[in-house]
């Protein structure tokens, strides 16, 4: 990856630096590989996880080209991590529902799209605290369980 794209390099620095740091809070956009031609909506329920030969951190997020509604057809659980030597990075992408959130993009906006953006910056805010206060058990498969997942990759 570092060899492909300079972006690409610096999100492996960015996630280097993460690991090693380690802060309280996250600086948004959290790392993110593989590129896509889109921008991070909202990441939330971030942890750090580590796996059989290194370490990553665990999120929640959706992806989108403008402002979108929060969704369950658009959320998902990410890992990225990093194996001990540096050698190599792991980047998981699945997909994860919450019961408070819509079904889709679409269902939540209806008509009135302008209103939508409108209220854009203080939707984002109230999604995310929602979703931060959400446990582990509330997200559909648990979070609990895609950690562990994580938690068992080995890279041989």
């Amino acid at each position: 990856y570092r060899q492909l794209s300079s972006e690409a390099s610096d999100r492996i620095d960015q996630l280097q630096d993460l690991l090693e740091s380690k802060p309280d809070e996250l600086q948004e956009p959290y790392p993110f590989l593989p590129l896509w031609n889109a921008a991070q909506s909202i990441a939330v329920q971030y942890k750090y996880v580590d796996f059989m030969d290194g370490e990553g951190i665990r999120y929640l997020t959706q992806y989108g080209q403008a402002a979108w509604p929060i969704n369950n057809r658009d959320l998902f659980y990410t890992f990225q991590g990093l194996t001990s030597d540096g050698k190599y990075y792991l980047s998981a992408v699945l997909p994860v529902t919450n019961p408070d959130l819509p079904p889709d993009g679409d269902s939540y906006i209806g008509e009135d799209f302008e209103s939508f953006i409108d209220t854009y910056t203080d939707y984002l805010a109230g999604v995310k605290r929602q979703l931060e206060q959400s446990s582990s058990k509330a997200y559909n498969p648990k979070l609990t369980d895609l950690d562990a997942i994580m938690q068992k990759l080995s890279v041989h």
